[in-house]
């Protein structure tokens, strides 16, 4: 059992989107990260029947959506997150997205994620326009909203996804699980380059988990995300391949050749993401 907790499916106006499906230069990408591009993204057809025998023969069972609205990268219908769930039936977990701005439409976007039994949902704040750092005001009704709600909050923090590394500070991060205690937290990219940093705020702040995808098995600093999950991060580290960023099967391989402790790697692959969204094995 796998369950891929940062999946972007091939379906719809996900294949209109600039990341990661119409990227240019996304092999070089994956190179750099030393993984593979999606066997649908190199043959030039991917579609969710493709996905789906690609998830098969890499072993993932589940996986958890991430819907986007982004002014630079594309805008998906929460909708249609909610019809991959439908066709999945049972195998995966919905993650609506929702404008920030203005924040007077915020209501009752939050209410069509819940109608459409959507389980959190995410945010990008570097990729906003103007772009915010996590801290910032203009999305302190959103989290409110989400912890009101009981609906996980998805924040992408990364040197990629804003204008530069300072606004993936992990101290922006611990801001918002200060302020928002019953709030679950999933950092998507897990801040990367500053690991270690965000390895610590979660050590502090239990709402918070770590999905570092693409940049554990083999990205500069992977080796705080594989040490703090041996040693104190166990329960809040989860396993994310970024698809179609990678493939399912390089990114699956990444992780199993990682070197986690026995028992840790079961709770990084499908035990810690059960419990979060509550998958049935």
């Amino acid at each position: 059992m796998i369950i891929d907790c940062r999946v972007r499916p091939a379906y719809k106006s996900y294949l209109k989107t600039k990341v990661p499906f119409n990227i240019d230069g996304a092999g070089a990408l994956a190179a750099h990260l030393n993984l593979e591009l999606p066997p649908c993204l190199l043959s030039g057809k991917p579609d969710y029947e493709a996905m789906i025998v690609e998830m098969d023969a890499s072993g993932i069972t589940h996986a958890v959506l991430w819907g986007r609205k982004s002014p630079n990268w594309g805008d998906v219908p929460n909708t249609e997150i909610a019809e991959v769930v439908e066709m999945g039936k049972g195998r995966f977990v919905g993650v609506g997205a929702v404008d920030v701005r203005p924040t007077t439409k915020l209501k009752a976007q939050i209410q069509e994620c819940i109608d459409l039994g959507l389980a959190g949902v995410a945010v990008e704040p570097g990729q906003l326009n103007p772009p915010e750092k996590c801290s910032g005001a203009i999305l302190y009704p959103l989290y409110a909203a989400c912890q009101d709600n009981g609906l996980i909050l998805h924040l992408t923090s990364n040197i990629y996804s804003a204008p530069n590394a300072l606004w993936s500070d992990p101290a922006h991060i611990d801001q918002v699980a200060a302020d928002f205690p019953e709030l679950k937290i999933v950092v998507g990219h897990a801040s990367h380059p500053h690991a270690a940093e965000l390895c610590g705020i979660a050590y502090y702040r239990k709402n918070v988990y770590l999905c570092p995808g693409v940049y554990l098995p083999h990205a500069v600093c992977n080796d705080a995300y594989i040490d703090a999950a041996n040693k104190y991060l166990g329960d809040q580290i989860i396993f994310g391949s970024t698809y179609p960023v990678a493939s399912f099967a390089s990114v699956v391989k990444g992780y199993e050749e990682a070197g986690f402790a026995p028992g840790v790697y079961e709770k990084v692959m499908y035990g810690n993401a059960m419990k979060l969204y509550g998958f049935e094995a």
